[in-house]
């Protein structure tokens, strides 16, 4: 039994005439009355009866009707499912993201996704870059939304980098740096520092370093903290001031206020990583669109948002 003798014989049951059912499938008459004589020979049924020129259903025509309809409606949809797979409009996209992008550039990314591709499941999972890079590894992950260096240790891991963000420094609202528009990088000698320990693992306190030791001074460090959350709540209680990238502004404390720093050329990069060789359409079209809404606005990222956010578990 073929797909092409269910649409002719519903074609015929729907028209109750063979004339008008050629006619609409846009063949000749005696053709489409072969493959109905040929589909109840198979079948051993006789689902017409035919009688000059009426054509009535028989009672076994009328209930294979209602299968007939419900597998070609099935069908049709089982193809329109594969074709839009195969366009990444539809299935699952698993993504992981640093914690010190979720009130940035995650959900920028992810809301125009979700507007294009509302039929794409995203799983999403907050973890360190370490962690991203064994889930992308090991098949768990398809994309990673991290801050390098991306260190792979033999990994076969692709990625490259979306945004270099300037750094600002965060400073404690009744501090005298915060009565200036931009704070030179000589104002913040001997200054009370927050910083994120150099062997975590990411590249902008290597910059932050590099920065400090081009104005030929090396920072006070006073607390070093994992977390740049919980850095600028530190700043608000008054322990110190902190480096950060620009987009982390987007958190809004009661006592901390954010200046960019002159004479500063170094910045934090933002980087996309994927499996080499994957290339579904859904991690392919989320690697364009992510490039995409970096590009339609300078700095790439969201407004200024007022937050109290809680101090994260898991890593920057």
């Amino acid at each position: 039994m073929e797909l092409r003798q269910l649409r002719y014989f519903v074609a015929v049951a729907e028209e109750l005439h063979f004339g008008r059912a050629a006619r609409r499938l846009h063949i000749s008459q005696p053709p489409l009355s072969q493959q109905i004589l040929s589909l109840e020979r198979e079948m051993g049924v006789q689902l017409f009866t035919r009688g000059g020129r009426s054509v009535q259903l028989t009672p076994a025509g009328t209930r294979f009707l209602e299968h007939a309809r419900v597998v070609l409606r099935q069908t049709a949809q089982a193809v329109s499912s594969a074709q839009r797979a195969a366009r990444g409009e539809i299935g699952e996209l698993s993504i992981g993201f640093v914690s010190s992008l979720a009130l940035t550039l995650v959900p920028r990314v992810l809301s125009e996704f979700v507007r294009r591709y509302p039929a794409i499941t995203l799983l999403l999972h907050e973890q360190s870059i370490a962690e991203q890079l064994d889930a992308l590894q090991e098949g768990r992950l398809q994309i990673g939304l991290l801050r390098p260096p991306v260190t792979l240790n033999g990994l076969e891991i692709e990625w490259e980098t979306l945004l270099v963000e300037p750094l600002i420094v965060a400073i404690p609202q009744t501090h005298p740096l915060a009565a200036l528009d931009r704070v030179p990088v000589e104002a913040l000698r001997d200054q009370p520092l927050i910083a994120v320990p150099r062997g975590y693992g990411l590249s902008y306190p290597i910059e932050i370093s590099r920065m400090f030791h081009r104005a030929g001074f090396e920072p006070k460090v006073v607390q070093e903290i994992r977390h740049l959350h919980a850095a600028i709540g530190l700043v608000g209680a008054g322990i110190g001031l902190t480096i950060l990238p620009e987009s982390l502004s987007v958190v809004q404390l009661a006592g901390v206020v954010y200046r960019p720093i002159a004479g500063s050329q170094e910045g934090a990069e933002i980087a996309l990583a994927w499996r080499p060789g994957d290339t579904s359409p859904a991690m392919l079209h989320f690697r364009e669109l992510a490039k995409a809404v970096l590009a339609r606005q300078p700095d790439g990222l969201p407004s200024r948002l007022s937050l109290s956010p809680a101090l994260p578990s898991p890593a920057t």
